[in-house]
Order: C-alpha cells, then sequence, then structure tokens
C-alpha cells in the first residue's frame, strides 16, 4: 500500500503523511512528560529524538507499511498530534491502532475524530477485520476515546508493555469490522 496517496479529511482535521519538515511541530508534544506519560516511547529530549522517530516512519513507508499519519488542524495546519496503525497483521486482516494529541488540544474530540478516520480506512482500504487499541489501566482519558469509538474492553495483560524501565499492564480493546459505524 503506497502510504504517500494517503490523505483522509474529516469535519476538523487531516491526517496526511509525515515529512521531516514536521520535526518541529512533533517536538513540541513528543517533548511533553505530562503527554508522554502513557506511551510506550520515551520523552523527546531534543530534536533529535524527534527526527530519529520521524526516520523510523519515513522507512516504514518505504517498506510498504501503515505507519504514523500527522493530524493537523484542517483549519490552520496546525500539527496537533499522530494516528496510525502499528503491529499490522495482513493474514489475520487485524491490526493496532495507536494516537497522541497534543495536551493543548485535549478533551476537545480530536483524538475521537481521528481515530474514528483511522478506523474508517483500515476496515475500507486495508480490509481490516479487527482493530484493536491497548491502554495503560490509569490512563482514563484514552481510555474514554476507545469506549466513544464502541470498542471493548477484553480484558487486561499483565505486564505486557515495557515504557520508561518498567513493565506495564495495559487493557486490551478491539472492534471488528460488522461492529463499525462512521
Amino acid at each position: 500500500m503506497n502510504h504517500e496517496d494517503i490523505t483522509i479529511r474529516t469535519a476538523r482535521l487531516v491526517l496526511r503523511r509525515m515529512t521531516t519538515d514536521d520535526a518541529a511541530g512533533i517536538f513540541a508534544y513528543a517533548s511533553d512528560p505530562v503527554l508522554t506519560r502513557y506511551v510506550i516511547w520515551d520523552t523527546h529530549r531534543d530534536l533529535e529524538d524527534t527526527q530519529a522517530y520521524i526516520g523510523t516512519v519515513l522507512d516504514g513507508y518505504a517498506r510498504g507499511e501503515m505507519r504514523d499519519w500527522v493530524v493537523t488542524r484542517g483549519d490552520s495546519g496546525e500539527i496537533m498530534g499522530t494516528c496510525g496503525f502499528v503491529d499490522w497483521n495482513r493474514m489475520n486482516r487485524r491490526a493496532e491502532v495507536g494516537y497522541v494529541i497534543a495536551r493543548a488540544q485535549w478533551n476537545r474530540g480530536y483524538a475521537t475524530e481521528a481515530v474514528r478516520a483511522a478506523m474508517g480506512f483500515g476496515f475500507a482500504r486495508m480490509e481490516l477485520e479487527r482493530i484493536e487499541a491497548q491502554v495503560m489501566p490509569e490512563n482514563g482519558a484514552s481510555e474514554r476515546v476507545m469506549k466513544k469509538l464502541g470498542m471493548r474492553c477484553e480484558g487486561v495483560l499483565r505486564g505486557r508493555m515495557r515504557a520508561r524501565g518498567a513493565q506495564h499492564d495495559v487493557k486490551i480493546y478491539s472492534l471488528l469490522r460488522e461492529e463499525y459505524t462512521p
């Protein structure tokens, strides 16, 4: 699948391919320790961390992987976060969706809007039958996003995720194709 051709527009957002020019905008939120306390990646200490992340995403695009889109405001182009798929298992038609939205934009429905758009793409264009998401039990805000999207909690996976030098439990949520409503 050619990621270059994929841009998703919603009522308020644009999900588009990441470029090296996005480094400053991504660093602005990825360097926020409050935002990054519930993600598996470390808080970006400097622009080099962000550039390395962008390089990883661009390498994934080159291999035909579905990776993160940059989430921008549709009216201004301001970078607000990322949303995309990880762990795409083509044979079993499932993928995990991940997302992060800048703290200044929290509680405005942007994460729900971005993930709903990504899910629509996943079910329609990637031909997924199942979309999963993982969340640390203490991340209530992200869990609310999953519930708003109609995802169901399937349980807790103990010690599933390593972040900041420790193992963490995660709740696993999923949505099946027949349960999805745009």
